[in-house]
């Protein structure tokens, strides 16, 4: 067993204009603050393969955690990507 970390955030978004939003909204606001991040908080302009940080980014542990437990589920989802391709 292990215990997975996590915190509730709520956000209060006000359109200036009227606007529409895409049906999957949580990925388009998941886009935004990712790169809302990136532009307070990334020193190699989004340039992550490159980064000598990475391992330390802000950005990166927020928006890409990794699992220091590797879950059964996880194999299976990418063995059933590898027999897709």
């Amino acid at each position: 067993m292990f215990d997975v970390r996590w915190t509730r955030l709520r956000f209060k978004i006000e359109l200036l204009e009227d606007s529409y939003l895409p049906t999957q909204k949580n990925s388009a606001l998941r886009g935004g603050m990712g790169a809302v991040l990136i532009s307070y908080f990334c020193i190699n302009k989004g340039q992550c393969k490159e980064c000598l940080m990475a391992e330390n980014c802000v950005v990166q542990n927020i928006m890409n955690p990794k699992l220091e437990v590797e879950l059964p589920f996880t194999k299976m989802l990418i063995q059933v990507h590898r027999v897709l391709l």
